[in-house]
């Protein structure tokens, strides 16, 4: 239980979204679905993952990863479940190495250096023009 309260009081530390780049108040996001990469198995009906699968989401951003679905909302942020290096779990692990070294500013600091290059990316997609 200490872990999981340290981890939660963590990622408000945070206070960084990670997917809309929001910064300020933040919610706990559950990461629900299984992914064989991460041996992380489906959690059931009524029962929250594991606490190390969740992420800080704006609170809109989290009503919205509950209203069109997991996989949808993760891929539109930049978070494909098919590239185990981008995916949620990936990013869910990397903050969970951030808490056990009890380092709140480096955790915040790869949350936003991981947005802004999603950022360049986006608008090299567009083009100079667009």
């Amino acid at each position: 239980m200490k872990d999981e309260r340290d981890r939660y009081t963590f990622l408000h530390e945070i206070g960084l979204c990670c997917a809309s780049g929001f910064v300020g108040e933040i919610e706990v996001a559950h990461i629900r679905g299984p992914d064989a990469q991460f041996n992380k198995s489906l959690a059931g009906m009524g029962r929250k993952p594991h606490y190390v699968w969740t992420l800080p989401l704006h609170p809109a951003m989290h009503r919205c990863q509950h209203k069109i679905g997991e996989a949808k909302f993760w891929t539109l942020y930049n978070y494909p479940w098919q590239d185990a290096h981008r995916s949620p779990l990936h990013a869910c692990l990397i903050l969970e190495g951030f808490r056990t070294l009890g380092n709140v500013d480096d955790a915040r600091a790869w949350l936003y250096a991981r947005l802004t290059q999603h950022l360049g990316e986006v608008r090299n997609e567009k083009g100079p023009n667009d």
